[in-house]
């Protein structure tokens, strides 16, 4: 996997005393999964009808389990406010909000886009793979990293309700609100370039 320093980190073997550790929680498992699972979904049915948000979508017969809470901008409905404005508003509210957890495709780290771990060239030298990465190649996971992608920060286990709707009223206020909101870009307008921008001159530049 893709560490936070750019390179291949370990995955080693767990170490026993977190074995244990894990083994335990496992006693607890369904009951924390059922706590998170009301959680969100409580949260997915009160952004379900609002402006700019998608709530996490969650496949017909599966469950979801909840590590991160990952709705979707919706960039059309917004027009004329970015995604960075629209979390800096919900985070002036006091929603825990990102945009996003996955900041970078994984085809477009630099580690894969150099075709060299450790210097030698491997593993495409060995495999004698002339594969290339470049922007473009995912355009779903590209506009998912770029454009789409929010992150809410919690640990959804516990009784939230109450916690819950005051990010729904956040949410609610910032959608009723977009105008505000698009009359603030204008102003800012001639300030840095959104970060969907940014993100693709520095991919390019890599």
């Amino acid at each position: 996997r893709v560490g936070p320093w750019g390179e291949l980190a370990m995955n080693g073997r767990i170490h026993p005393v977190a074995a244990a550790i894990a083994l335990q929680q496992l006693d607890v498992l369904d009951r924390r999964l059922a706590e998170r699972r009301a959680n969100c979904a409580r949260l997915s049915r009160g952004l379900e009808d609002l402006t700019g948000i998608r709530p996490v979508a969650v496949a017909a017969g599966a469950e979801h389990a909840y590590h991160r809470y990952s709705p979707t901008f919706v960039p059309e409905e917004c027009e004329g406010v970015s995604r960075e404005l629209f979390v800096t508003a919900l985070a002036t509210e006091g929603v825990p909000i990102g945009t996003g957890f996955i900041e970078r495709p994984l085809h477009l780290h630099p580690l894969f886009r150099r075709r060299s771990y450790g210097g030698q060239g491997w593993p495409w030298r060995q495999a004698g793979s002339q594969r290339r990465y470049r922007l473009g190649d995912c355009p779903m996971a590209e506009r998912r990293c770029f454009a789409l992608g929010l992150g809410i920060g919690s640990q959804w286990e516990r009784e939230m309700s109450a916690w819950i709707d005051q990010v729904l009223t956040a949410f609610r206020k910032v959608a009723e609100n977009l105008d505000t909101l698009r009359a603030v870009s204008r102003l800012e307008s001639s300030g840095p370039k959104r970060r969907e921008e940014r993100a693709r001159c520095d991919l390019v530049s890599c």
